[in-house]
């Protein structure tokens, strides 16, 4: 059935696969050395292949520089090693060094996001560097390819479907490679990228099989496409079962099943020749056909999250990061974007769910949609049932199905009549954007800085060889899920031998520690046997106040250096040699809420203080009081409130404190604000009285700095609150 139509309809628009190449590139410089999801996995396994000629024996509880990935299909791990043969990548083990401190598989980690230690300014351009970037630009060619594949099966689609072709393919294209999520792992060491060019290449003939029928040369085509997946990852298997049955829509349709035969035997032969030996070689070696279950053993299993955490937190995590969660799962894209691209995916079912209802009556018009739907869904199933049994729930992992995904949004998407060019540039320009914006930031090192800034505070410590010169740290109130940025200035005398860690504990009133940061400088990003001698380094880290954190305290950053994992720590000590410690630093407050809704028993007429707090009200239990009061100016700072029982002296010339509860508030008064209402409480500790008789109970503030009392129109600004009988 082959002919003047069976001729590629068409090719891929040049601008497309040049801006693609050209942003791809961006995000290949933007990402530091092996800081994409299993990079340095991916790249040690073709590293061994290419020095050993050989695939590795996976073993259980054996730790290996490939790790899980050294049980994948081979053959995109065996093109990367013939690329990368010539270089000497002796060096590799120098470049991996891991970050102990990394935070991995959490999106909303704001510092330590480096999952390996790099070098500032960047290892120069040879041995194993220079063979990881040929091997990044190796993926990049492959995604091109993909982008391509999908602009070909879209306009299939498009042909098939009776809509406007080069819309649609450009759409679905465009969709694709402006995807800041894909370009992040195309411009990577990622066998997805070859399982997502070659399952796009055979979604793309199976529609244009769909099209212009079944014959020998597609047969051979489908049945090379098909076996060359299944030899770059396993998912590759999938992609026999929308085939098959499209081949089989094609022989029931004709009444013909003669084509439907060559195509499975040539599909079974094959596969057999190439992708037969590497599955005998599981089942030899590991007793199973896909070897997956030892590759459980080698990565780890878990315990399948609930139905609720599925539909939950790991739903939310697989959409997200099918659009742009970076590095090691712990780089976030500015959260709009996750929700307009939430939008747009709503928009695009509800367009699909409108043009299958349209095409109701006519059931062989669904059949390209219906394909593409299963192969989507089966990818999905997979990818669910694989992330039951170990934490891998990525939008990545959909990639392979791009040509169906993107088809189908794409064609949801055009019933809005939108020029394609409208969300494809859009999307270009936040692709373009997200390396500056959220990338690049995540990897920096602190900035170098000519002396301390005038806002800074001057704290000149001496911890070993690394001089603190000052800090910044705004003194502001903070509820739950706010940030404090704490900006600390260090000049080193001379690089460290041993690389220490710096830690910063956000503390409350008490001590207990709120919030615990530790890792190199610059938030994790610059190990102190890198930084040079003599230059000022501006360190900035941002401390998030825990969501579920309550109550209301002063707060206060302890910080330090110590030797990790040692554990031995280096004392802060200050310009007259006298050791500092611990070093502690006012941070301002934390407060969730005030006491408005509070009653208190005993109301009173209002006593104002200074002309900022009044009482409003107050309540004895035993010995215990609690006092309700409302702020009408903002106070000053390091206000007290005492509490004092007085007894008339034995000359009755005035009166003797037997008792008092002096209180701070939980949240120091210069962070109240108008119309807010705290309550204080007073453990009243009494002493013996000279003689028995009544206590007069008296109240006030005044300023811990100077002792004044604030104004009031009570003699001695103290107040009479009630009085206490010594007999009761």
């Amino acid at each position: 059935m082959s002919g003047p139509t069976d001729r590629i309809r068409g090719t891929p628009p040049p601008l497309l696969l040049i801006a693609f190449a050209l942003a791809g590139l961006l995000y290949l410089w933007s990402v530091p050395l092996f800081e994409a999801p299993d990079e340095s996995y991916h790249f040690a396994f073709a590293d061994y292949i290419s020095r050993n000629r050989a695939l590795p024996l996976q073993v259980p509880g054996e730790k290996t520089p490939w790790g899980q990935e050294g049980s994948q299909p081979p053959l995109y791990y065996i093109l990367v090693a013939s690329l990368i043969s010539p270089f000497d990548t002796s060096d590799l083990p120098g470049h991996m060094r891991f970050n102990p401190h990394a935070i991995v598989g959490d999106p909303t980690a704001i510092d330590n996001q480096n999952v390996f230690l790099h070098d500032h300014p960047a290892p120069p351009l040879r041995d194993s560097v220079l063979a990881l970037y040929v091997a990044r630009v190796f993926s990049l060619l492959l995604a091109c390819g993909s982008v391509a594949a999908v602009w070909l099966a879209a306009r299939e689609f498009a042909t098939l479907t009776g809509v406007n072709t080069a819309r649609l393919a450009t759409l679905a294209a465009g969709l694709v490679a402006f995807n800041p999520q894909f370009l992040f792992i195309s411009a990577s060491v990622n066998n997805d990228n070859l399982v997502t060019l070659l399952a796009s290449l055979t979604i793309w003939q199976m529609l244009a099989m769909l099209r212009v029928g079944l014959d020998a040369r597609r047969s051979v085509t489908l049945a090379l496409l098909l076996a060359l997946a299944t030899m770059a990852k396993l998912s590759g298997l999938l992609l026999y079962a929308p085939v098959g049955l499209a081949a089989l829509w094609l022989a029931r349709r004709s009444n013909s099943y003669r084509e439907l035969l060559r195509l499975v035997l040539l599909a079974g032969v094959i596969w057999l020749v190439l992708a037969g030996p590497w599955y005998a070689r599981n089942l030899t070696l590991y007793g199973e056909f896909t070897g997956s279950q030892n590759m459980l053993d080698v990565v780890g299993r878990r315990s399948a999250p609930s139905l609720e955490a599925m539909l939950g937190e790991e739903f939310r995590g697989l959409r997200h990061s099918y659009w742009g969660i970076f590095g090691w799962f712990n780089v976030f894209s500015p959260a709009p974007f996750y929700l307009v691209m939430d939008v747009v995916v709503l928009v695009a079912a509800a367009g699909l769910l409108l043009q299958a209802w349209q095409r109701r009556r006519q059931p062989a018009s669904l059949v390209p949609a219906a394909l593409l739907t299963l192969c989507l869904a089966l990818f999905a199933i997979a990818l669910v049932l694989w992330t039951r049994q170990t934490a891998a729930t990525q939008g990545r992992l959909l990639f392979p199905a791009s040509a169906a995904s993107m088809t189908l949004l794409a064609f949801g998407i055009q019933r809005l009549r939108v020029p394609a060019a409208v969300p494809v540039v859009a999307l270009g320009v936040v692709a373009v954007a997200l390396p500056f914006v959220s990338i690049r930031p995540a990897y920096a090192p602190p900035a170098i800085v000519a002396g301390l800034p005038q806002d800074a505070s001057p704290l000149p410590l001496r911890f070993g060889d690394v001089d603190l010169l000052g800090y910044r740290l705004e003194q502001r109130r903070l509820a739950p899920g706010d940030v404090l940025p704490v900006t600390l200035y260090w000049r080193p005398r001379r690089p460290s031998e041993r690389d220490f860690s710096f830690f910063l504990r956000l503390l409350d009133n008490e001590d207990r520690i709120l919030v615990n940061r530790y890792g190199h400088p610059g938030s994790g990003a610059l190990r102190t046997s890198r930084w040079q001698a003599g230059l000022i380094y501006e360190d900035r880290w941002d401390l998030r106040i825990p969501d579920d954190l309550s109550g209301r305290t002063a707060l206060r950053v302890h910080i330090g250096w110590w030797k990790y994992p040692d554990g031995y720590a280096l004392p802060g000590v200050d310009a007259d040699g006298l050791e500092v410690d611990p070093v502690i630093l006012d941070a301002g407050a934390f407060s969730d809420g005030d006491d408005r809704d509070a009653s208190l028993a005993q109301v009173v007429e209002p006593v104002l203080f200074g002309e900022a707090i009044q009482l409003l009200a107050w309540e004895r239990d035993e010995t215990d009081f609690s006092l309700l009061w409302e702020v009408t100016k903002r106070p000053e700072p390091d206000l007290h409130v005492f509490l004092h029982a007085l007894e008339a002296t034995a000359d009755s010339e005035g009166e003797q404190i037997v008792g008092q509860g002096d209180v701070p508030p939980d949240l120091p008064t210069q962070f109240w604000q108008v119309g807010e209402r705290y309550v204080t409480r007073h453990p009243l500790q009494l002493a013996e009285a000279e003689s028995p008789g009544e206590l007069a109970l008296r109240y006030g503030w005044y300023n811990l700095e100077s002792g004044w009392r604030l104004s009031t129109r009570c003699p001695d600004d103290a107040c009479l609150l009630t009085t206490l009988s010594l007999a009761s």
